[in-house]
C-alpha cells in the first residue's frame, strides 16, 4: 500500500490487531493520532468485532443517530470487500455529525480500512488506495461472518448441509432492505451449533467461522 504524496503511515502502539493511522505529514508526534484522517487494521483476532458489528467507533459511546447512506460490495485491493458510508450523530456532542467510510475485507487474511471524517480530501486518497493497493490473497474460502437466508438444508451424519444466499444491508428512505450478493454458498453447519433439531434453521441467519468452518450460529437475530 503506496500512501500519496504529502500523506504519512503511523503503526500505533499495544492494539489488538496491527493498526496504523494515515495523516498529513505535520509536526504532531509519532505516538499522536490527534491528526489521524484515515485508519488500516489488520484484523488477525477471529472473530473479530470489526467484522461482525462494524469498526472502532466514531463517538466516544454508542452513535445516537446511524445514518447509513450507501452500502454494497466493492473491491479493496483486489479483494472483495463490505463498504458502508454513513453519518453518525454522537449523544456526547449532538452538533457534531461524522462522515464515516468504511471497507472490510472479511476473509482471511483480513483488513479494515476507515474513515471518521470523510472530507473531500479523504475521500480522494480513499479512491487512490482502494483502486491501487494490492493486498496479499484470499487463504480460506469463507468469511469471517456471514448474514444470509437459508434457502435449503438437509441433514446428513457431519451435520446440517445447506445452501445460503449472503445478503447485505442496504438503508433507502423507505427502511432496511436486505439485499443478495453473490452465488448461493454450501455450507455444514454442526448438530451442536443448533438447537430444536435444526427446526428454526431456515430463513434469516447470522454465521462466525474461521475461514473454513461455522463456528457460531445465530438465527433470525436471536
Amino acid at each position: 500500500m503506496t500512501l500519496p504524496t504529502g500523506w504519512v503511515a503511523r503503526q500505533l502502539a499495544s492494539t489488538a490487531d496491527p493498526t496504523w493511522c494515515f495523516a498529513l505529514e505535520s509536526p504532531a508526534g509519532a505516538a499522536s493520532t490527534v491528526d489521524c484522517r484515515l485508519w488500516f487494521r489488520a484484523l488477525l483476532h477471529q472473530p473479530s468485532d470489526t467484522i461482525e458489528a462494524g469498526f472502532e467507533p466514531s463517538c466516544d459511546s454508542q452513535p445516537e443517530e446511524f445514518d447509513v447512506v450507501e452500502s454494497g460490495v466493492r473491491t479493496f485491493g483486489g479483494r472483495s470487500a463490505i463498504y458502508a458510508e454513513s453519518m453518525d450523530t454522537c449523544g456526547s456532542n449532538p452538533g457534531a455529525v461524522n462522515d464515516v467510510t468504511e471497507y472490510i475485507v472479511a476473509t482471511s487474511p483480513a483488513y479494515a480500512l476507515y474513515s471518521h471524517n470523510t472530507d473531500a480530501k479523504v475521500r480522494t486518497v480513499l479512491a487512490e488506495l482502494v483502486a491501487n493497493s494490492k493486498l496479499p490473497a484470499q487463504l480460506a474460502p469463507l468469511p469471517y461472518y456471514i448474514q444470509g437466508d437459508i434457502e435449503w438444508r438437509s441433514h446428513h451424519a457431519d451435520g446440517y448441509h445447506v445452501r445460503l444466499q449472503p445478503v447485505i444491508p442496504t438503508y433507502t428512505a423507505d427502511g432496511v432492505e436486505l439485499t443478495p450478493i453473490g452465488h448461493l454458498i454450501g455450507l455444514v453447519i454442526a448438530d451442536s451449533l443448533v438447537t430444536d433439531n435444526g427446526g428454526a434453521l431456515i430463513g434469516q441467519v447470522e454465521l462466525l467461522t474461521d475461514g473454513w468452518h461455522v463456528t457460531h450460529v445465530t438465527i433470525d437475530g436471536g
